[in-house]
């Protein structure tokens, strides 16, 4: 067994970043790949998931289509919320009777209650993105999905048609102190 690192993907890095750290990027690549190596010989699979999950994230963010549920692979960081790549996604699954009456959805997010509003239509999953109160750079997502019956289920088994996967931001505001 043995790690490759390729010094041209390392200066292309540093290229874009004026900022970077050679030896924290050298350090975390090697330690990356050892964990792979090590993983793999014990047939553990938690890391392989995570790249996953990484992927499939870097696909949402530059506007491909991607797994709707991807950040289930990512790490739990508390009941219905997972943490992928520095991004929070928190799911919460709505009945019929929620999506009719309410026009807004209590969450927690990060310890705190956030008042969200709900999007006229939320499709099969709905990515909404709550802007205004956690750091620029990381996304912080309430993933909306919509509960099926037995019967769409069921008919979803055989047909598997795509899933409706809408994305919305919505204002909820700076941090209450």
């Amino acid at each position: 067994s043995g790690v490759h690192l390729y010094f041209g993907s390392f200066r292309e890095l540093a290229r874009l970043d004026e900022d970077f750290d050679w030896e924290a990027e050298l350090w975390e690549t090697i330690t990356h790949e050892v964990r792979h190596h090590r993983e793999s010989t014990a047939g553990e699979d938690a890391l392989e998931d995570m790249d996953w999950a990484e992927d499939e994230n870097f696909r949402r963010r530059a506007g491909k289509r991607f797994d709707p549920f991807f950040f289930r692979a990512g790490t739990a960081v508390g009941d219905g919320a997972w943490e992928v790549d520095g991004d929070l996604f928190v799911e919460r699954e709505l009945t019929a009777d929620e999506l009719e009456d309410g026009e807004a959805l209590a969450v927690t997010i990060d310890g705190e209650e956030v008042l969200v509003p709900l999007p006229d239509h939320i499709g099969d999953e709905h990515y909404l993105y709550l802007d205004g109160r956690w750091d620029e750079g990381r996304d912080v997502a309430l993933v909306l999905v919509r509960r099926q019956g037995a019967w769409e289920q069921l008919q979803r088994l055989f047909t598997r048609p795509r899933p409706e996967v809408l994305q919305t931001s919505v204002d909820v505001g700076p941090r209450s102190s």
